[in-house]
């Protein structure tokens, strides 16, 4: 009964592959919850069943994209599927996560269903590309060398900022402090490590959490500490390094960096 069953599945999804696009978005808006419970329930078949996922992207604002016409896009140099979850288009589309990735014209998944996160993690890559959570640590742009020169300087010249957010000015709330490489308009973003919970997956298991039991695992990721991610061209950020430089008590700068936190917290998809 288990290699019927199995091939049964395999001709079921072989069959969906080839209904016409106008006819499988009827189908899509109707069990595409399905297809991604399957991406997560079944090894066997997840590279069948993804091929048919379709995710809201950057590239278009009212067409849902597949994987491969996304890989089919990607840059020459991009270094993987990058993707963003959050409760809308909207939401997604100003985070602050997203503003390098749009700016140099890279394509990000809008993850906006509460499934769908869950679903692109279960799987590590598609067609050998790598899925990117850019709300979390890790994420890279190859720029070239010379953009990885003044990212260095700016690192050299921001460090004592970075070391009185970590020490004193939010010694209590972050893990560290470091020069953002994805942040072009906001000052500051607070950025998950890469085991840790993006805002949105924190969001979704905080609501789980008051319908259940809690588990103890929950308390540990919900504790865990972020990056906290500065911009160093914000005018903010550039008048915090000055007030620190010249006074490591300021009363301004104190106060400025936990503004900054707290703000960051909020548009990071987090509560204070």
């Amino acid at each position: 009964m288990g290699v019927i069953k199995k091939k049964l599945v395999r001709k079921v999804l072989d069959m969906l592959k080839k209904i016409a696009p106008e006819k499988f978005d009827e189908f899509w808006k109707e069990y595409s919850t399905n297809l991604k419970l399957g991406v997560m329930e079944d090894p066997s078949n997840r590279n069948r069943l993804a091929k048919l996922l379709r995710f809201r992207s950057s590239a278009d604002p009212e067409k849902q994209t597949t994987l491969e016409a996304y890989v089919e896009r990607m840059k020459e140099k991009q270094q993987g599927i990058y993707y963003m979850a959050g409760t809308s288009r909207e939401e997604v589309e100003n985070s602050p996560f997203v503003e390098r990735l749009l700016k140099k014209g890279f394509e990000v998944l809008y993850l906006t269903e509460p499934v769908d996160e869950y679903c692109i993690q279960s799987m590590p890559e598609f067609e050998s590309k790598k899925f990117q959570n850019v709300a979390k640590e890790g994420l890279k742009l190859d720029d070239g060398g010379k953009s990885e020169e003044q990212h260095k300087l700016l690192e050299e010249q921001f460090k004592p900022l970075c070391d009185w957010l970590k020490n004193k000015g939010l010694n209590d709330k972050i893990e560290k402090a470091i020069v953002s490489q994805r942040l072009t308009k906001s000052p500051s973003a607070l950025v998950a490590s890469s085991w840790g919970w993006s805002g949105n997956m924190e969001r979704i298991m905080k609501s789980q959490a008051y319908a259940k039991a809690r588990d103890p695992s929950q308390e540990f990721y919900a504790k865990m500490k972020k990056t906290f991610e500065i911009n160093p061209r914000h005018p903010v950020v550039r008048e915090l390094l000055r007030r620190v430089e010249e006074d490591a008590e300021d009363p301004v700068a104190q106060s400025t960096a936990h503004l900054l936190f707290e703000t960051a917290t909020l548009r990071s998809g987090r509560k204070l």
